[in-house]
């Protein structure tokens, strides 16, 4: 986990223990705009020089064009150039100041010195006990990014927003469905920001589809088709990921978590039946997956999950509608169109990439809406609990009944 103020954006980021490097989405969540700031803040500069001479030093070698800027109430002036008292008394607002972090393993801990020391930056203070970085860092926080097992995103979630802190949470957002309505519940309470680090929901690719199946120039869903398939199953031998306590699942709750939430924001709609066979090849949690499911509009919807592919990491999702094909991917990483009359796909070409970052620090600035608030952690979580029960059932079909709302990604707004 992460910790990061937005006077500045101050973060702290709690992550998951990981000794095999494997933690974090396929691909990795990009991360680029914490080490790649436009302005930094160090703070607790000193006149003894340390950190603060390190960063402007490293700063300069690298001709980075980064601002650095010195915070510490006990100086005016440092290294020829002024001091400030607080985050707050700065001349800018600096994107994202890392305050802390709260890593238990300390391969991890020592991976991540590495990157921050090889951009010039010092490491963060690490806390690796959930309840004592809470008590030490949240008066300094603004926002918390949790990267841990899955098992703990409830109970962490929940004390960062009882804390007065916003949280970008990683996928899946839950275990079940109740977790995720008490989740909500809390969010509403105390009016903080809660993100799901969905990068589907999160891409302007797919907003974009979305809001082109939603226009109605392509007319009505048809058929959906969706697969995602990886060497998960060797990949993340050994590991929490294959520890159903701690990861509540298996590839298809893990990478494929982002197939099951970008097809139900494409679709747009509830599920109306589902039925789900998954296979553990052996292993303590599923490694290949299948889901067929019905739409309440009448839609069919097949998704495909291999997690024990050669070497690779890929997808893909198509959209069969009345008049046009849609392809993108689980984590919304491209996007193509055919109209009817087209002879083939053609990119989109009007819509660039954002990193889940810098969406979540525009929808914290009020500059967009929130595309990815736990409504759609709530909408994942009931699906997962019936394909678990179909599964159980030897693939019996599983009607969702009840109005779930699947959130709008073109009219989601505010926390």
């Amino acid at each position: 986990m992460t910790g990061a103020a937005q006077r500045a954006d101050a973060v702290a980021a709690a992550a998951e223990p990981d000794p095999t490097g494997t933690a974090g989405s396929f691909p990795p969540i990009d991360l680029r705009p914490l080490f790649a700031p436009r302005s930094i803040a160090v703070v607790g500069a000193s006149a003894r020089g340390g950190i603060a001479a390190t960063v402007r030093a490293n700063l300069g070698v690298l001709g980075s064009e980064t601002r650095c800027h010195f915070v510490n109430p006990r100086y005016e002036e440092l290294q020829g150039q002024p001091c400030y008292p607080s985050i707050a008394a700065l001349p800018e607002v600096p994107d994202t100041v890392v305050v802390a972090g709260c890593e238990p393993s300390l391969a991890e801990l020592e991976l991540t010195a590495t990157e921050f020391s090889r951009i010039g930056l010092p490491t963060p203070p690490n806390e690796p006990d959930f309840t004592r970085f809470i008590e030490r860092y949240a008066p300094e926080l603004d926002v918390v990014f949790i990267i841990t097992p899955h098992a703990l995103h409830f109970v962490q979630a929940t004390a960062c927003l009882e804390a007065g802190l916003d949280v970008l949470l990683e996928k899946p957002m839950v275990m079940t469905a109740d977790e995720a309505t008490a989740l909500i519940e809390t969010r509403d309470r105390t009016r903080r920001l809660l993100v799901v680090a969905f990068q589907g929901s999160l891409s302007p690719q797919v907003r974009e589809a979305a809001r082109l199946l939603r226009s109605g120039e392509l007319g009505s869903i048809l058929n959906i088709s969706a697969v995602a398939w990886q060497n998960w199953a060797t990949l993340t031998e050994g590991t929490w990921r294959q520890d159903p306590a701690l990861s509540g699942g298996g590839f298809l709750f893990d990478t494929g978590a982002h197939m099951l939430n970008t097809v139900s924001d494409l679709a747009g709609e509830d599920f109306a039946q589902v039925a789900a066979w998954l296979e553990d090849d052996g292993r303590p949690v599923d490694i290949r997956a299948v889901i067929m499911g019905r739409l309440v509009s009448g839609a069919l919807v097949t998704m495909n999950a291999c997690g024990s592919a050669i070497p690779s990491c890929h997808s893909e999702i198509r959209v069969f509608a009345a008049h046009g094909i849609i392809r993108t991917g689980i984590w919304g990483e491209s996007l193509e169109l055919q109209r009817a009359g087209a002879s083939r796909l053609r990119k989109v070409k009007s819509v660039a990439p954002m990193p889940v970052w810098e969406q979540f620090l525009n929808v914290r600035a009020g500059r967009t809406a929130n595309p990815s608030p736990p409504e759609v952690g709530l909408r994942m979580a009931r699906l997962w609990d019936a394909i678990r029960e179909s599964t159980a059932r030897g693939g019996a079909v599983i009607d969702l009944a009840g109005p779930t709302r699947t959130p709008d990604l073109l009219a989601t707004a505010g926390r």
